[in-house]
């Protein structure tokens, strides 16, 4: 715990605490210094340890919510859902898609505002640790290419993936992506 009465120091602080994403501006995932994830009370770790007990309820709601979203997006040119192997339990804490803009008719970044406008919330992808200014400034080698993270990072992002989403609200989200494909 800190205490101040400088506000430029106070301000330093929370962006240090919370992994140095900007205190003022939208998270882009790339980070300019080496930050730290310090913002769990007792309080929260209680609530958490609360919600273990109900973790394979989510597990299985968050699989359903995918299952809906796979179901709903299939068919749809330059869309792509995330793969799930059969010998592997995807917990699908997040639906990521990528939209291939040659063939969807349109750009991730054009999709993302049309969802906005229609009241969805998406995030973008992390970028790949090659990408981070804070790696680069910390000394790390970040000359090599990744093409692969590069593609996903510049043309995917997160749908709505909370555990509670009803059917309704996804089988919404993917009618509105499905109208928007040129």
């Amino acid at each position: 715990m800190v205490v101040t009465n400088n506000e430029d120091l106070f301000n330093k602080l929370r962006y240090y605490k919370n992994l140095c994403f900007p205190l003022n501006a939208a998270r882009t995932y790339l980070h300019n210094d080496i930050g730290f994830n310090y913002r769990m009370s007792n309080l929260h770790a209680a609530i958490g340890l609360a919600q273990v007990e109900k973790a394979d309820e989510y597990r299985n709601m968050r699989i359903r919510n995918a299952e809906i979203y796979k179901e709903n997006l299939e068919g749809i040119p330059g869309i792509e859902t995330q793969k799930t192997l059969d010998y592997v339990l995807n917990v699908h804490w997040m639906n990521g898609i990528v939209v291939d803009k040659n063939l969807y008719g349109r750009t991730r970044d054009q999709l993302i505002e049309y969802l906005k406008d229609h009241k969805i919330d998406t995030r973008l992808l992390f970028n790949g640790m090659h990408r981070q200014v804070a790696l680069k400034n910390f000394g790390c080698d970040c000359n090599d290419e990744y093409p692969v993270s590069d593609y996903l990072a510049d043309n995917g992002f997160y749908l709505p993936s909370a555990s509670n989403l009803s059917q309704e609200k996804i089988i919404f989200i993917c009618n509105k992506i499905k109208e928007f494909q040129k």
